[in-house]
């Protein structure tokens, strides 16, 4: 019962939206551009989908106390690779997002920004909205059950695929 309370409290979330036949990824990827210091990003682009890892501010704070003055961008690429608690979002061009790891918040704002870059936007009663919890456990092999996605890292090409 230990077991099963402490991985539950591990869980984070992972939600899907489908809003619109798609996203002018370019324009986005101007936006987020203009928005890397303000939102704590960074953006890779890989083919039709764009990739943005967002801070939580407890996971930077901790990053810079350990690592001085690298920059946030840095910080981001880092905490990613150690698995810290970092959100993060993947934008595809026909119309999804997934969101790993932020609140509930996190997604307003970020799908309220996102509105204005749709192509064709779906009727509301169209859209859909897929929500998950996730885990990483590189003892055990990837896999889905009961809406719980157990991975082995938190690389990004591994939550892409």
């Amino acid at each position: 019962l230990q077991a099963q309370r402490t991985q539950h409290q591990s869980l984070r979330r992972v939600t899907a939206y489908l809003t619109a036949e798609g996203y002018d990824l370019r324009r986005l990827q101007e936006h987020l551009a203009q928005k890397k210091a303000q939102w704590g990003i960074s953006i890779r682009r890989y083919d039709e989908v764009l990739y943005t890892p967002y801070s939580f501010a407890d996971a930077t704070a901790e990053l810079e106390d350990q690592q001085g003055e690298t920059s946030r961008v840095a910080m981001l690429e880092s905490a990613v690779a150690s698995q810290k608690p970092i959100g993060e979002v993947f934008y595809f061009d026909y119309g999804v997002v997934v969101i790993w790891g932020l609140g509930r918040e996190e997604e307003e704002r970020i799908m309220g920004e996102l509105q204005a870059f749709e192509r064709d936007s779906l009727e509301a009663d169209e859209q859909e909205l897929e929500e998950f919890q996730f885990c990483h456990d590189p003892a055990r092999p990837p896999r889905l059950f009961n809406d719980v996605i157990s991975l082995k890292s938190g690389h990004p090409m591994i939550k892409l695929t």
